[in-house]
């Protein structure tokens, strides 16, 4: 059986490993809203038609520009997310290895066999995040997000609004502009679709798979593991680096400083505190251990 510290290297890698895949998903979705934007302005923008004054004429025909919308999220889908998307599905796949050596690790020759049959049913994973055979599935999680409908629906509208009001030409690019690649202030319409509905994914498919692993062993006892940083909600910060069992952390649905909570409400039923831990943007992780590694990082009633 591993010592701690070896547990400790082993959870670093993965947690590594997450984190260079998230950084390089950054760089794939920074670059795609701005080619997005290029193709947009060389392939669309100029079918526009335009008044003496270069407005935007409010035509049946401009307003149809919105519809044709479609038509090149579509194309663009085909050459540039989806394969992003694929290679970001495939990544969260390579968790499951990464978490199998942690859990033998853990639980030593004894439940060696137990851990590599947890390992051959994790095939849920492939289904919540929509990718088989190393494709994505029509319909699934994964599609979903390569079809981005609420960014579609937010440059349709933006399209219309600014045939409607005659907008000049030169600024309805240059609000385009802002809409898909940002500014300073705000960030582009890709990298906010993939805040608000990708990067999480990968840490609570993590949560997901070492959930699986846990509720097979047994493991009632985890540390919240991660580091701080100056934006460290509160709920974490009285929690890092501390030891707890799963019955404790079913309590922290109550916890003030639960963020998401439906309004008015001081509990939220819906939140799953091992998967969500400190809900959007969460980059700590439930580290589930032994009751005797629990016992020797002093919570006593592991101890018996």
């Amino acid at each position: 059986m591993a010592t701690d510290i070896q547990l400790r290297d082993l959870w670093k890698r993965k947690d590594d490993y997450i984190t260079s895949k998230l950084d390089w998903l950054t760089k794939k979705v920074d670059k795609a809203q701005s080619d997005f934007l290029t193709a947009l302005i060389a392939d669309y923008m100029g079918q526009f038609s335009l008044d003496e004054n270069g407005n935007l004429k409010p035509t049946v025909g401009n307003m149809r520009m919105a519809i044709r919308l479609d038509q090149f999220f579509d194309s663009f889908d085909k050459e540039s997310l989806r394969a992003i998307n694929t290679q970001y599905g495939l990544d969260m796949l390579k968790l499951t290895p990464l978490s199998e050596r942690y859990y033998s690790a853990l639980t030593g020759s004894d439940a060696r066999d137990l851990v590599k049959s947890l390992t051959e049913n994790v095939r849920f994973i492939e289904e919540s995040i929509g990718i088989k055979d190393g494709k994505i599935i029509k319909g699934g999680y994964l599609d979903n997000i390569t079809r981005m409908p609420e960014v579609r629906q937010q440059v349709k509208d933006y399209v219309t609004s600014s045939v409607a009001n005659k907008k000049g030409y030169s600024e309805y690019l240059r609000g385009m502009k802002e809409i898909m690649v940002g500014t300073q202030e705000r960030a582009g319409a890709f990298e906010r679709y993939y805040r608000q509905f990708a990067y999480d994914t990968f840490n609570q498919t993590d949560a997901a798979i070492n959930k699986h692993y846990a509720d097979g062993l047994g493991l009632k006892w985890f540390i919240y593991t991660g580091s701080l940083i100056d934006t460290s909600r509160p709920f974490c910060r009285k929690r890092a680096g501390k030891v707890f069992n799963t019955d404790e952390a079913n309590k922290w649905k109550c916890d003030p400083n639960l963020i998401g909570k439906p309004k008015g409400k001081k509990c939220d039923d819906s939140y799953n505190p091992l998967i969500e831990r400190g809900r959007y943007n969460c980059r700590h992780t439930i580290r589930y251990i032994s009751a005797t590694l629990a016992c020797d990082m002093g919570r006593e009633d592991a101890c018996d």
